[in-house]
C-alpha cells in the first residue's frame, strides 16, 4: 500500500482541484491515541485548530465516524460545525439539522437486559462493559491475553437467547453486541454523502476494522486512508502510520482548502 504522504502530488492536485471535500474522520486511533482507559483520550490542541480550520471553510465538510456514543464523542472534541455520526452511525448530529436516531426504545431496552444478564453472571471480570444505548460494549484492552478467547465467548454465549434480534462485531480490543438493524460506518457515510454535492471529492480517515466499512462507502467517490498497519493490506487507497500523519494530511488539507 502506498503512503499518502509520499503520494502527495497526485493526491493534493485532486484536493486542489474539486470544489468541495468532505471529511469522515474515524475518532480513536486516527484523531486521538488510544488508550488503556477509553474515558481518558482527548482530542490535541493541533489537531483540533486544523478541524476548526476546516470546519469553518466553505469548500469543505467534517464529520466524525465513531463508534462512541453522540453524547461521550462530542465532549472530546470540541469543535463547533462539524457533523458527528456516532455509534457507528446509530445517532447523528449534523449542523442545522435536528438530532437523528436510527434505533428504537425497544432496542435500547434489549441491551438494558442484555447487560444485566452479562453483570449478574459474572463472566466479566477484568473487562468494562459499556451501555451505549442501543449498543452494549465489552473493553478488553485490561484484560491478560491469554483470558481474552474464554472471555469473548462467554460473552458471545450470553447473546444468544437474543438471536437473531443481535449480533456482534469486533473492533479494536472491543466486542459489542447490537441489533442487526442498526446501521455500520458504510450506511452513515452513504447517508452523510446524500447531504454533499456530486462533485465533492471524499476523504475518509480509520484505524479499525469498522473503519473498512466506511472505506467501501467513499469507493468511485473519492479516497480512503488507513491509519496504521494493524489492518494489514486493507482496501484503503493509502496508508498512514499513525496520528502525526493523520494531522499532518489534514494541516496539507487546510492550506488547500482554507
Amino acid at each position: 500500500m502506498k503512503h499518502a504522504l509520499k503520494q502527495w502530488k497526485q493526491i493534493g492536485n485532486l484536493v486542489d482541484l474539486a470544489p468541495r471535500v468532505a471529511l469522515f474522520l474515524d475518532f480513536d486511533g486516527t484523531l486521538a491515541p488510544i488508550r488503556s482507559n477509553p474515558d481518558s483520550v482527548r482530542l490535541g490542541a493541533c489537531i483540533r485548530a486544523t478541524l476548526v480550520r476546516l470546519a469553518e471553510s466553505r469548500s469543505a465538510t467534517v464529520a466524525i465516524v465513531t463508534g462512541r456514543s453522540l453524547s461521550d464523542v462530542e465532549k472530546r472534541i470540541g469543535v463547533p460545525g462539524i457533523a458527528i455520526a456516532a455509534n457507528h452511525g446509530a445517532e447523528m448530529r449534523l449542523p442545522g439539522f435536528p438530532l437523528l436516531r436510527f434505533f428504537t426504545d425497544e432496542d435500547v431496552e434489549l441491551i438494558r437486559l442484555l447487560q444485566n444478564r452479562i453483570l449478574s453472571s459474572g463472566i466479566v471480570p477484568r473487562s468494562e462493559i459499556e451501555n451505549k444505548g442501543p449498543i452494549l460494549a465489552m473493553h478488553f484492552r485490561k484484560v491478560p491475553e491469554k483470558q481474552r478467547p474464554r472471555l469473548l465467548q462467554a460473552f458471545r454465549s450470553a447473546i444468544r437467547p437474543f438471536e437473531p434480534t443481535l449480533k456482534t462485531t469486533m473492533g479494536k480490543m472491543v466486542l459489542e453486541a447490537k441489533p442487526r438493524s442498526l446501521p455500520n460506518k458504510y450506511n452513515a457515510v452513504r447517508f452523510l454523502l446524500t447531504k454533499q454535492p456530486r462533485t465533492t471529492l471524499a476523504l475518509c480517515f480509520g484505524d479499525d476494522r469498522t473503519d473498512l466499512d466506511a472505506f467501501r462507502a467513499v469507493r468511485r467517490r473519492g479516497l480512503s486512508f488507513q491509519v496504521g498497519k494493524e489492518l494489514g493490506n486493507s482496501s484503503a487507497d493509502y496508508l498512514l502510520n499513525g496520528i502525526r500523519d493523520v494531522r499532518e494530511t489534514l494541516q496539507r488539507i487546510a492550506v488547500l482548502k482554507c
